[in-house]
């Protein structure tokens, strides 16, 4: 994927959406992720939007409230691309869990 995704972290689970136009995936031990200085393997979500030429852009953490401190990742997209699929479970107090939840766009 070249500089632009590729980092000396980890980048996992790439998902593109429907139309192929948006890639999500996790980058594993950036510092700059939002629970790096309580876990330096945090997980964050971040993308990347393929360009006129085909290439993608530099990558960016997602902005908002989808990056926690928990493990976070998205794990499939619907077909109108509204609806991510995530890992873990997510609770209003800010605690989460095992499994998987649904974002919706």
């Amino acid at each position: 994927m070249g500089p632009n995704i590729n980092s000396q972290y980890g980048e996992l689970f790439p998902v593109l959406t429907p139309d192929e136009t948006v890639m999500y995936f996790t980058r594993k031990g950036d510092p700059t992720n939002t629970g790096y200085a309580k876990n330096p393997n945090d997980e964050d979500i971040w993308y990347s939007l393929r360009q006129t030429d085909g290439s993608w852009s530099k990558a960016e953490k997602l902005p908002g409230p989808l990056n926690t401190t928990n493990y976070d990742g998205v794990r499939a997209i619907n077909s109108t691309a509204t609806h991510l699929e995530r890992q873990n479970t997510y609770r209003t107090d800010g605690t989460g869990g095992k499994g998987f939840s649904m974002s919706e766009k």
